[in-house]
């Protein structure tokens, strides 16, 4: 295979490392070139869908060529140490993103973001991510070396596998100490569905309740403005009496005088 790619200057834009040293073609997207591995627990890990080098939304066909481009390198993946494959299809992920819809006018932007912001959650849920092995991200310049954690891709890999990872429960594989709830079973039986609609159900649930909410503090704004006006017409009705009272007195006052 011609190693095409190790005549480039670029740097991949997620782990910051040199194209020319991957141990496979890096994958192309919107004009930039990323390593793939990268790229797929990127996107999946943070349920955002687009490049993060320019924002650019992927499209689903993006993501069937992603998969493709690493179904097509697997090979690399067992002889290299610095890299393992996620058990994860971009396409399903992807596909899950775009099933949250709000049957709501368009405008209800923040309500579609909260519901796919919980399926992003329900993604860590439903798939299983193995370990990112290359470590913090390094460069190397005039003999130092940079290490920034927070462009870890590791980030798929929380504190919650990782205890699970120590207690030996990766040895045979999650699929193998739980049949019934590996990636294959999901695809196959009805959680996958059954977790989607429990996503919407506690957006829903969470919404309803906002608008009950809203609904009770516009009634008692509507109480309060009653309540207020009453007190107004209450004062007119009482300055217009002291009035009247007042010029009563003035009236017999004038009276008795002129007699």
């Amino acid at each position: 295979m011609e190693r095409w790619w190790e005549s480039s200057d670029e740097d991949d834009p997620i782990t910051l490392e040199p194209i020319s040293s991957l141990p496979l073609p890096p994958f192309s997207l919107h004009s930039s070139l990323f390593d793939p591995l990268s790229l797929s627990a990127y996107v999946i890990s943070r349920n955002k869908f687009e490049s993060p080098l320019t924002r650019q939304e992927m499209t689903r066909a993006d993501c069937k060529r992603l998969d493709e481009h690493l179904a097509k390198y697997k090979h690399h993946f067992a002889s290299n140490d610095f890299y393992e494959p996620a058990s994860v299809s971009v396409s399903e992920a992807h596909a899950l993103y775009k099933s949250i819809k709000v049957d709501a006018p368009s405008a209800d932007q923040d309500r579609l973001d909260a519901m796919r912001s919980v399926a992003g959650m329900a993604l860590q849920n439903l798939f299983s991510y193995n370990v990112w092995r290359s470590g913090a991200v390094q460069s190397h310049e005039e003999g130092l070396t940079i290490i920034d954690d927070d462009e870890l891709v590791a980030e798929v890999s929380d504190e919650y596998f990782r205890s699970n990872n120590a207690a030996g429960l990766n040895e045979g594989g999650m699929d193998e100490v739980f049949p019934e709830l590996s990636l294959e079973a999901t695809r196959k039986g009805e959680g996958y569905k059954a977790d989607i609609e429990g996503v919407k159900g506690v957006v829903e649930r969470a919404a309803e309740e906002k608008e009950r909410k809203d609904e009770r503090r516009r009634e008692e704004e509507r109480r309060r403005r009653v309540v207020e006006a009453r007190l107004r017409v209450e004062r007119a009705a009482e300055r217009r009496r002291s009035l009247l009272n007042t010029f009563h007195k003035n009236y017999l006052l004038v009276s008795i005088s002129v007699r």
